[in-house]
C-alpha cells in the first residue's frame, strides 16, 4: 500500500510539472497514472528488480543534493502542482477514472484478475503424488498415504488464486513433527495456476538435490504468504515399500 502511495505521488508531481504542456498531455498523464502505479507495485515486491530502481532513486538524489538542483526541482514541481490542483484536477482525476474502470469492465467480461482491485490470495493444497505430471483426478488426497520405494521426493500440486507471478511465498515441510525443510520461493505461474512443489534432501548451498531417499512419517506441508498461513495439509509416507 505504501509503495502504491508513493508511486501515485510521484506519478502526480510528474503529470504537474508537465500540466502546463497542454490540456492533452494532462489526458494523457491522467491515463498514465495508474498503470505506472500498478507497474510499481508489481515490480515492489520482486526484491531483484526493485533493489536496482531504489539505488538508481538514491543515487539521482544524492546527485540532486550535491549539485544544488533538488530544491529547484521539488519548488518546480510544487508549482506545477499547485496550478495543476487549481486547473487541471478534474480533468486528470477523470482521466485516471476512465482508466481503472475500463479495466476493471473488461476482467469483469472474460473473467480475469482486476490489476487495480486483486482478488484476495488463496493458496491450497490439492493433494500429493510421486509423479509431478499427474492429473489432479490422480492425486493421493490430503490425510493419505503415498507408498513408495527410495524415492527422493514427491509432489504436492498446489493451485493459488490471486498471487501475482513473482510474489514471494514460503513452503514449510514438516515430518513427525521435526522441520523438515523452510523455502522461500517465487511463484512462478499466473494469478490463477496450479503448480507442484516437494520436498528433497539438497547439497549444501545449491538447490541442486542429492538423490538421498526421503524418510518414512507423517509429512506436514504448511504454506505462508504475507506473514499469514494459507493452507496446512498432512501425508504419511512409507518409503521402504519395496
Amino acid at each position: 500500500m505504501a509503495l502504491g502511495i508513493l508511486a501515485g505521488t510521484i506519478s502526480t508531481l510528474f503529470l504537474a510539472l508537465v500540466a502546463e504542456a497542454g490540456q492533452l498531455v494532462v489526458w494523457l498523464g491522467g491515463f498514465a497514472v495508474p498503470l505506472i502505479v500498478q507497474e510499481v507495485r508489481l515490480i515492489g515486491r520482486d526484491w531483484s528488480r526493485s533493489k536496482a530502481l531504489w539505488a538508481a532513486a538514491i543515487v539521482a538524489m544524492a546527485e540532486g543534493i550535491r549539485s544544488g538542483k533538488l530544491g529547484w526541482l521539488l519548488s518546480k514541481a510544487l508549482r506545477g502542482f499547485q496550478h495543476w490542483a487549481t486547473g487541471h484536477a478534474a480533468p486528470a482525476a477523470l482521466a485516471s477514472g476512465l482508466t481503472i474502470g475500463g479495466f476493471t469492465v473488461v476482467t469483469a467480461a472474460f473473467e480475469l484478475s482486476n490489476p487495480f482491485f486483486p482478488d484476495e490470495v488463496r493458496m491450497e493444497v490439492l493433494g500429493f503424488s510421486l509423479d509431478d505430471a499427474a492429473k489432479e483426478e490422480d492425486l493421493v488426497e490430503p490425510g493419505g498415504t503415498i507408498r513408495a520405494c527410495d524415492v527422493s521426493t514427491f509432489y504436492a500440486s498446489i493451485r493459488a488464486e490471486g498471487l501475482d507471478q513473482g510474489a514471494g511465498w514460503v513452503q514449510r515441510w514438516e515430518v513427525d513433527d521435526e522441520v523438515f525443510t523452510v523455502d522461500r520461493n517465487r511463484w512462478r505461474g499466473e494469478e490463477r495456476s496450479t503448480q507442484k512443489w516437494g520436498p528433497a534432501y539438497l547439497r549444501e548451498g545449491t538447490d541442486e538435490p542429492t538423490g538421498e531417499p526421503l524418510p518414512n512419517g507423517v509429512w506436514v506441508l504448511t504454506i505462508r504468504s504475507a506473514d499469514d498461513t494459507l493452507d496446512e495439509a498432512s501425508i504419511k509416507l512409507i518409503n521402504d515399500a519395496c
